[in-house]
């Protein structure tokens, strides 16, 4: 959104371009008369030329929007970041995780081994696991082991 400063609403723009024309005058009194007319309007609309050949755009205002694309930009590279970072990773050791597939592996059949394949797809790619995933190797590794007994 653009927001532009009121006073382009409310100036006689009509009555500048008259005013600007009239500053081409081969007289050069009529010519700085008439710069000097311009002056006095956008003065008296709380302008300046920057604004005025800017749309009407206040110098504040493109700082402004400056200063939020930069916040814009380093807030998108940090959310960036953080969802490319494990979200709870499970807090057991990796020789003991690749134990654990190994015993699973072995174990199960059907949909639970290409599960369990996609979860140690998942740990070599990336080198962790996440909470739930962990949980639901645990599971299966807890639940061949109280077999065994």
């Amino acid at each position: 959104m653009v927001v532009v400063n009121p006073a382009m609403a409310t100036m006689n723009l009509d009555l500048l371009l008259k005013i600007m024309n009239l500053t081409t005058s081969d007289s050069d009194g009529e010519a700085l008369s008439s710069l000097r007319k311009a002056n006095e309007m956008l003065k008296k609309n709380r302008m300046d030329w920057r604004g005025f050949l800017s749309g009407g755009v206040s110098r504040s205002v493109i700082l402004e929007n400056e200063r939020l694309k930069s916040e814009n930009l380093r807030l998108a590279a940090a959310l960036a970041s953080k969802a490319s970072a494990p979200k709870e990773t499970i807090d057991i050791e990796n020789e003991d995780i690749k134990e654990m597939f190994d015993v699973v592996e072995n174990k199960v059949n059907g949909s639970a081994l290409e599960f369990i394949r996609s979860l140690k797809t998942f740990f070599e790619e990336n080198g962790y696991l996440t909470d739930k995933q962990g949980s639901a190797l645990k599971k299966f590794y807890n639940n061949i082991n109280r077999g065994r007994g």
